[in-house]
Parts: C-alpha cells; structure tokens; sequence
C-alpha cells in the first residue's frame, strides 16, 4: 500500500468532509470510496454529469 499526501485548501477541506458524509451514507471508510473514486478516474469510468468544467 501507497500513501498518498494531500495538501487542501479551505475548499478543498470542504470536500473531504462532504467525502466523509457520504462515505459514512454508503457504510464504508472514507479513504475507501476516494481510492474507489480515483480509480475510476484514471480508467475512464467516471462520468460527471451537467459539469463540462470537470478537471
């Protein structure tokens, strides 16, 4: 396992706990639905809907 470091800014610490909350909703740890949000990414399967300015 890997650990990955992340600096936030006051948005992006908004997110995590925003991440956490949903995290908590699903019944899984919060770094599990990350890992399970960047893999997605990485390998073309997310898909943002109504959002064409997603980096």
């Amino acid at each position: 396992m890997e650990r990955l470091p992340l600096y936030m800014d006051y948005h992006s610490k908004r997110d995590v706990e925003a991440l956490k909350t949903k995290a908590l909703k699903e019944g899984v740890p919060y770094q599990t639905l990350v890992t399970s949000i960047l893999h997605k990414y990485v390998t073309g399967k997310l898909t943002e809907s109504g959002n064409k300015n997603f980096a």
